[in-house]
Order: structure tokens, then sequence, then C-alpha cells
């Protein structure tokens, strides 16, 4: 063979022969193996098209000597570059990819630069370098670009998966598909995996892990989603990416803001007449509303599909959310700063399989739900697999977390976690995974809660997540937790109550109120602070923001329950301007009875005739109230609903009343007093907006008298106003007892 013979083998035939292994091990339908490091695939794409553009130069030298030969290499190895991802497009497992090319591209420019020398090189690199800041715009945090599609899986194929266990160490685990289950749920395929890796030899898969990524052949196949409890065997359930993906684009994509409506199997038009009564009428509602946030906080777990369930993600907090939410998994979980002293780690690259946390309340007491990272695309993040509690659009925290270690169990293993650094907010919750973007937190509502007693101050801050109905029920369980914790736990004396809930554009609604007896920590209190808020959040005329909430609880074991047991009169023939002296005796629990005396001065345009005088308990007046004058009232904006709230009568003192029993219309929530019948009757008949109606009676006077007790009991007087100028008999003094 001659000297050109073998110029041709070492020149042309090198050339044609990397063109064609190129173009070869591009088309083959399999993935090289799981990569270790982000974008480590390019770094490969760039080595292997620098070696094709080194056979390009000297392929073009020896056809075209005088041609200009680096720029015509670098043009043969980009269009063999750009022929590949074409041809990929059409080949099972691969996919045509922009960025792949511009790896081809950098690395054939870098490469032709350092043969030519400095100049070229300089060159080579503006190249590089501006084709780098081209394929940086579509490039991906994450590794996990392309998804390994549903319609290719089959029993046998293996891969692997990475997630987080103890020492916040993420780890990798092998995988072997054992089928796919189709329409699981209408339109979602599961893919049965089982998982094996040393560190899962005594959890197996463990609550916690949900959105664990798993890949085969290089590709991001979906999340682990679903276990069985008492399971022998690490077996799991994985949810497709695409499944992922499109759920959360079409929420995302659907018009309106995340506020949500409130449950309609909740009944908020009770709530008003329920915040009057209280008692057992606040109570039933109450129930009402604790049982839907429950089956949110419950569905997860309730949900099975063919004798299966989704991996419950662990709610993490203080062992008293456990009842209060009525959760059978429950994690652990300490705050930033509270539970770890060790330094803060450096802020690591967010990848696929850290575990991550949404927490609802944070601060001195924590309630947050772990699960693991799916996948990562520039901003945005796709996680869990399952949903959380399936809420659509929503505005919550997103946080790192840090997992301490891993808890074997028989029935479901879970993690011990704690929350680490903050990373963005998390925008969609529905069945098929949660995603958010990374960037800064969404604003909360701060809560600061001050329990008081005869020893001691101690004042919590928290910040919950601003959801009209769940926040309330949050912020209730928080008081009744602190009151739990504190010195004098559940006792038998009472609880005031001064709160203040800040609303946006400055407009503060102040209330105050007393509760008593066994239940006024664990009932009363939390379903008072909880009920207000949800009726202020839910009010149906504007969407309201509430940024800071102010609860101060007084406790002491004092008994102030009491009951009215005579009222004496020194008169009921009186004219109007008159003074009438009152003397009340009042029977306490644990005290002996003490009378208390007051005045009540009738109105000077009192009109004459037959009025009733009053005297009772808080409570027996607002039943009164909630039967007649407020079941009629109906608000016309939020403004109506702060006034009521400022006007609401606390628990304790004696209430006097006179009332004569004389029509008054009610329009809205205007009293229109003094009107014939007739003109109730038009407005009616003419439509007048709002509701109109009419109670029998109108209310003069209304007088509080201050007594430190709750004081049960109503006693009731017929009181005679005559004219002035009518002659004043012989004051004869009536006493009325029995508290009936």
């Amino acid at each position: 063979m001659g000297r050109r013979d073998w110029t041709w083998v070492r020149v042309d035939g090198v050339w044609w022969a990397t063109v064609v292994g190129t173009i070869a091990l591009a088309v083959l339908p399999v993935q090289p193996r799981p990569l270790h490091v982000p974008a480590e695939d390019k770094l490969y794409h760039a080595l292997l098209y620098g070696w094709v553009a080194w056979t390009a130069l000297r392929w073009v030298r020896r056809r075209w000597p005088r041609a200009h030969a680096v720029g015509w290499a670098w043009v043969a190895a980009g269009t063999v570059g750009a022929l590949t991802e074409v041809l990929q497009a059409w080949v099972p497992y691969r996919s045509m990819s922009f960025l792949d090319w511009t790896a081809d591209a950098v690395g054939a420019a870098l490469l032709l630069g350092l043969v030519r020398g400095a100049q070229y090189l300089r060159m080579g690199s503006l190249v590089g370098l501006t084709l780098l800041a081209v394929g940086a715009w579509n490039l991906p945090v994450s590794h996990a670009t392309d998804y390994w599609p549903v319609e290719d899986v089959r029993p046998g194929l293996r891969g692997e998966g990475q997630t987080t266990v103890g020492g916040n160490r993420t780890i990798r685990f092998e995988v072997e598909v054992l089928g796919r289950l189709s329409n699981v749920l209408p339109g979602l395929d599961v893919i049965i995996v089982k998982i094996d890796a040393p560190e899962l030899a005594n959890a197996g898969v463990f609550a916690g892990m949900s959105g664990s990524p798993v890949y085969i052949q290089g590709r991001l196949l979906g999340a682990v989603a679903y276990a069985w409890a008492f399971s022998k065997e690490p077996i799991a359930g994985v949810v497709p990416f695409a499944s992922m993906q499109k759920l959360q684009a079409t929420a995302l994509s659907l018009p309106g803001s995340p506020t949500p409506t409130p449950t309609a199997d909740v009944r908020w038009s009770d709530l008003r007449t329920a915040l009057f009564l209280q008692g057992e009428a606040l109570d039933a509602w109450y129930r009402q509303y604790q049982d839907q946030v429950r089956r949110l906080f419950q569905g997860p777990q309730e949900t099975a599909v063919r004798g299966w369930v989704p991996l419950p993600g662990v709610w993490a907090g203080d062992p008293v959310w456990r009842q209060a939410l009525g959760l059978s998994e429950m994690g652990t979980l300490a705050g930033p700063g509270t539970a770890s002293k060790a330094p803060p780690a450096p802020d690591e690259p967010l990848a696929p399989g850290t575990s991550i946390a949404i927490p609802l309340v944070t601060g001195d007491l924590q309630l947050a739900y772990i699960g693991t990272l799916t996948a990562v695309e520039r901003d945005r993040i796709y996680a869990f697999g399952h949903q959380m509690l399936n809420l659509g659009r929503i505005d919550f925290p997103l946080y790192r977390a840090r997992v301490v270690t891993v808890l074997p169990s028989y029935q479901s293993s879970h993690v011990i976690a704690e929350l680490d650094r903050p990373l963005g907010v998390l925008d969609v919750d529905v069945w098929t995974g949660v995603g958010g973007r990374v960037g800064p937190l969404p604003d909360g509502t701060r809560v600061q809660v001050t329990v008081q007693n005869e020893s001691q101050s101690q004042t919590f801050r928290y910040e919950t997540i601003r959801h009209p109905w769940i926040a309330p029920f949050l912020v209730g369980q928080l008081s009744m937790v602190n009151l739990l914790l504190s010195p004098l736990g559940v006792h038998d004396g009472h609880v005031r109550l001064q709160m203040k809930l800040n609303l946006d554009g400055g407009r503060p609604l102040e209330v105050r109120n007393v509760f008593a007896g066994m239940s006024a920590t664990t009932q009363q209190v939390p379903q008072f602070i909880a009920g207000l808020l949800a009726f202020v959040w839910n009010n149906p005329f504007e969407s309201v923001r509430i940024p800071s909430v102010e609860i101060n609880l007084q406790q002491s074991r004092r008994s102030i329950q009491a009951r009215l047991t005579e009222v004496r009169l020194l008169s009921q023939d009186l004219a109007p301007g008159d003074e009438l002296p009152l003397q009340m005796t009042v029977v306490p629990r644990q005290a002996e009875p003490i009378v208390q005396a007051a005045t009540v001065r009738l109105p000077d345009e009192l009109a004459p005739g037959t009025y009733w005088l009053y005297v009772g308990g808080a409570q027996t007046l607002n039943q009164l109230d909630a039967a007649g004058l407020y079941r009629f009232l109906e608000f016309s904006s939020l403004s109506d609903i702060l006034n009521m709230f400022r006007q609401l009568r606390p628990n304790d003192g004696l209430y006097i009343r006179l009332v004569r029993l004389n029509p008054t219309v009610i329009s809205g929530t205007q009293l229109l007093r003094n009107l014939p019948l007739q003109v109730y009757s038009q407005l009616q008949s003419r439509g007048t907006q709002g509701r109109v109606a009419t109670v029998p009676y109108e209310i003069v006077l209304d007088q509080r008298v201050d007594v430190p007790y709750i004081v049960e009991g109503l006693e009731r007087f017929p009181i005679i106003v005559r004219a002035p100028t009518q002659p004043r008999p012989a004051a004869r003094p009536t006493s009325s007892g029995g508290g009936n």
C-alpha cells in the first residue's frame, strides 16, 4: 500500500469512521447510566465533539489546502452534531436537545482553539462562551430534563432512585420494574417497583420518601408515591413524571387567585348565631368545622387505591397536633435553631432526592409536611407524587428539611426531621403531586400568644399560612396548645381573652371575652378564636388579608361561675328621667353570696306605657338576641361585621335591659324604631335592598354592671312608666327570686 493510501486511511478513513460511529452511537435506543453530577452528559458531548472537530480539521486540510480549515472544521463538527440530534427525535428513549448540540459546538470550538494557538483559543473561547450563554437560557437546574415514556415501561427494567436518610445523606437505591397498572385513576398509570438499598434494609419504603425520583437508563421515570402498610418487601408505586407535570400545569393555567372558596360542608351562615350564643351552639358548629379540616389532613392517609395508600409524607410537629388533626401518622419536627446546635450547612445546590418541608406553622411550635423533591426545572420544582391536601392553587411556604434519622416500623416507617433553610413558594397541590418555585417565602399571618397567670407571663410567636379556612383552625389550636403547656394546664378556673386582629388597610378589630370551667382551655377559647377568625376571613364581601393576630390569655384557678338568685326593685311605677335602684344577689360556686347594687336612669324621652325590665347574665341575654334581633340582621359590608364583633357582649358581668312591646323594623343592620306596621308592609312591597323583618319589641335601655363572675339566670319585671304630670304613687319594693 502506497503512502497516499495510508494518508487516506489516517485522515479520510478516521474522519468518516468518526462520523459513522458518532451517528451510530447517537441512534442506539439505550441511555447511559444515571447522571451523578448535574450536566455531566454535556461534558461527555463536549469531549466527543472535540475529537470530531480534530478529525474534521485534518480532513479539511487534506481535501482543501487553501480553505480556512479551522472554520470549516467547526462547521463540519456542528453539522454532525445537528444531524444526530434530529435523528434522535425518532429513536426510542432518545430526544432532540438544543442543549446537547450546544455542548457539541462548545467542545469543538475549544479544541480547535487549542490546536491553532492562543489567537484561535481566544476565538474558540469566545464562541464557546456565547453558545454556553444561549444554552444556559434553557438549561434546567436539574439533570432530569427528559422523562421515560410510560408506554415504554415493561417488567424487568432496572434503574436507580435517590432519597434522603438519616444524617441528611442522599443515597441511591436500585429499582426493578415489576409492572404497570393502567388507569388506577382516570388517566393516571402507576408503575410498581421493587426497591433495594442497604440503608433501607430495616425501614423499607418510609413516610417522607414521597417524591423520591426514580430513573431508568438515565431518564426520569417518576416519583415514589405509594406503598403498603405492613409490607414484607420494599415495594412501592411510582407516579409518572409526565402525569405530575401535566396536572400541575393545568391547575396553574386556570384563571383566578389561589384564595379558596369555603367548603360547602360547613354551614358558615350558622356561625354568626353560634358566636353570639357560644356554649353548645358554638361547640356544635366548631365540631362540624373541625371535622372538615381533619378530613383535609387525613385525606392522603384514607385514600385507598386498589388496597394501597399514598405515603403519608409525615405530618411532623408537637404531639398535640396529632390529637387536634386526628392524624394516625406523626413524625417529629424541630424548628431551625432549636433542636440542632450544629452550625448551618453551606447552601448546597438543590438536587432531586433532597428532603423538603411545607410548614403550616413556624416559630415556637412547628407543623410541617415532610417529603422529597422529585425534579427541578429552572426555578420550578416538583415533589411528592401525590397530594398534600389537594387544595389546587395555593400560596404556602417551602423549606428544605434536614433528616435526622429514619425510624423503622412494622406498620409504616417514617423520618424524624427538622426545618432547614427557606426555599420558596409552593403554589400548586394536586392529586399527582405538589409544585412550586424557588424564591422568597410568601407572606404569612404572624400570631403572638401571651399566656399569663398569677406567677408568670410567657409570650409565644408563630407564623401560619394565610388560608381562610385552615388558618383559623390553626390559630385556635395554637391558643389551646399554649394553655395546655402552661403550669396551670387544664383547670376548673377561668380564662380571660383579649384578641386583636390587624386587618389590611389599617382596620383593627379588638374583642374581649372570658370563659370558665373545665372546657375553657380545650374547647371554649380555641372555638371562639377560630370562629371569629373564620367569620371575618370568609366574609362574602371582600377578600381579607390578616397580617397579624395578637392574643392575650389570662389564666386563674379561681372559679367565677355564679348564679343570679334574687333581684330587688324599690319601685315599679316610674316617670321618664327617674332613677331606679336595684339590688342583685349573686351566688358564686365556691364563695359566699354577694349583693351588687346598681342604679338605672330612665331616658327623659321615654313614652308612657308598660315596659319589661330584664336582669341577667350575658349568655342568657345572648340567647334572647340570637332568637330575636340578631336573627334578622343582614350585613352589607365587612364594616358591618367588624362593628358587630366590637359590640359583642363579654360573658362576665350582669346586664340590665329595658324593653317595650313595640314592633321594631330591621332593614339590613339598621333598627327602625317606632314605625307603624303599615310602613313595614310598604318596605317589603317596594323590594327594599336587604332583608326586611320585624321583631315585637324595642330595646330602650341596655346597661352593663361590672361583676367579676359569669352569671347564669334571668329575672324579669313589669315597669309602668307614667306621664310626668300624673301623680306619683307610693314606692313599693318588689323582689323576684329563683333566677327564672
